[in-house]
């Protein structure tokens, strides 16, 4: 753990369509600015669980490549909390992590202990970026928020982006201000 510093196949199908008109439309209005992989669709029935999820830092591919969590920036909105993940190493306490030359992890929970599976029509996703501006929509997945108080939380996830990447591990800190 970090510290601080069998679906059907009608959906399948629907999917499978909101995948490429949500390409095209990237490649229409945004053409080679933003590739985005959209896999899983997420279900009723999904395919991680709150076990699965490693207690260890961070870890796993992005976009083919080996990548490891190394510092982590939570930031509060009120009811939400905004989670940063590089695997750029930081001494700061509160480190700005959106380094244009690394990848990383993204993603927004709740302020509040819970679970839930990750879905495309449910709201809840995890970006899994790649420099420049590569992003890779991880909907198949699970997410468990615990611990949480005013300055402190704890996450874990796995985040399922298809050939996209797959990230799964633990984050424990402050929440910034």
């Amino acid at each position: 753990m970090v510290q601080r510093n069998a679906r059907t196949s009608a959906w399948h199908d629907h999917c499978s369509v909101a995948r490429q008109m949500i390409s095209t439309r990237l490649l229409l209005t945004m053409p080679l600015l933003v590739t985005s992989a959209i896999t899983g669709c997420g279900t009723s029935d999904p395919s991680y669980a709150a076990t699965d999820i490693e207690t260890t830092a961070p870890s796993g591919t992005i976009a083919d490549m080996a990548w490891a969590a190394k510092s982590f920036l939570i930031e509060s909105s009120g009811s939400d909390l905004s989670v940063s993940i590089s695997d750029e190493a930081s001494t700061e306490d509160c480190p700005f992590l959106l380094d244009e030359d690394k990848a990383g992890v993204l993603l927004s929970v709740p302020a509040q202990n819970g679970e839930f599976a990750l879905s495309f029509g449910g709201g809840h996703t995890i970006t899994l970026y790649v420099p420049p501006a590569q992003n890779y929509i991880a909907v198949d997945g699970y997410v468990v928020v615990s611990d949480v108080t005013a300055t402190t939380a704890k996450i874990g996830f796995i985040a399922d982006a298809g050939d996209g990447g797959t990230v799964n591990g633990t984050i424990s800190g402050a929440i910034c201000p």
